[in-house]
């Protein structure tokens, strides 16, 4: 009995099977949507289809599409309008200008010398120059770090805004370094980050005796050294000290006492 129900079955499914196929079969005439080349693809349907924003199947219209691409077009002007805008960098200046050209702006004659000790030592990188040759300024990474790190002081120098207490002292070492005073800009250099603080960082420290316990002091940094306080400053400093050294080997001075000694 087993067997003969078991017959059964499989003789029903397979009329089934022969009826869904003799059915398909009389279909292959309908045109139905397939991917067939790319020319005939269409993203913008197969797009709305799949975010339900028409049944498949459907006939697109004129109006739906306007529609739904000038909604798509508005939402792409507000992205653009609340996206950064990115500046347009002027090409980098070939000669070294006077202060006096600068109309007694002196963030914008610092930010001058910046970019054209930048393009002397892309000009250096450029020729090979024996000059920088087994250095790390020979390294063309060591150019694209100094320019990221100097990035945001050349945007505080654009718009003015440096602090004025960080001001005069770098003005006075890109005087020097425009001078050909090269040890006095190191000298300044070093004034500005080691300067005459007694403590750049606060730290703890104490006594322990017999019987009398644990005498704890807390040492407080001193105010002197806050311009140190972030990383960004030490940064732009520390890449304004290798441009130093860039400008010396671009235009040495001839008289050797006022060369750093590297």
């Amino acid at each position: 009995k087993c067997a003969c129900k078991i017959w059964a079955q499989s003789l029903a499914m397979a009329s089934d099977m022969m009826a869904a196929i003799a059915a398909m079969q009389a279909n292959t005439d309908e045109e139905k949507p397939t991917f067939a080349t790319f020319d005939t693809f269409d993203a913008q349907d197969s797009y709305r289809r799949a975010h339900g924003k028409r049944p498949a199947g459907e006939p697109d219209t004129d109006e739906e599409s306007s529609a739904t691409f000038s909604d798509d077009a508005k939402k792409d002007v507000a992205k653009d309008k609340t996206a950064p805008k990115r500046r347009k960098l002027s090409p980098p200046p070939r000669d070294l200008r006077v202060q006096s050209e600068f109309e007694g702006s002196t963030q914008l004659y610092i930010r001058h010398w910046i970019r054209w000790t930048l393009a002397e030592w892309r000009r250096l990188l450029g020729e090979k120059s024996p000059e920088i040759e087994g250095t790390a300024l020979a390294r063309e990474g060591t150019l694209r770090e100094t320019e990221q790190h100097l990035q945001p002081l050349l945007d505080q120098l654009r718009e003015e805004s440096m602090s004025a207490e960080l001001q005069p002292r770098m003005h006075r070492m890109v005087s020097l370094a425009s001078g050909r005073d090269y040890a006095g800009a190191n000298q300044e250099y070093i004034s500005l980050t080691v300067g005459t603080a007694k403590w750049h960082q606060d730290f703890m420290n104490g006594e322990a005796r017999h019987n009398k316990g644990f005498n704890m002091r807390k040492v407080f940094k001193d105010k002197k050294a806050a311009i140190l306080d972030s990383d960004e400053a030490k940064a732009f400093l520390q890449a304004l000290r290798r441009l130093i050294v860039v400008a010396q080997k671009a235009r040495p001075s001839e008289d050797a006492s006022r060369h750093i000694s590297l």
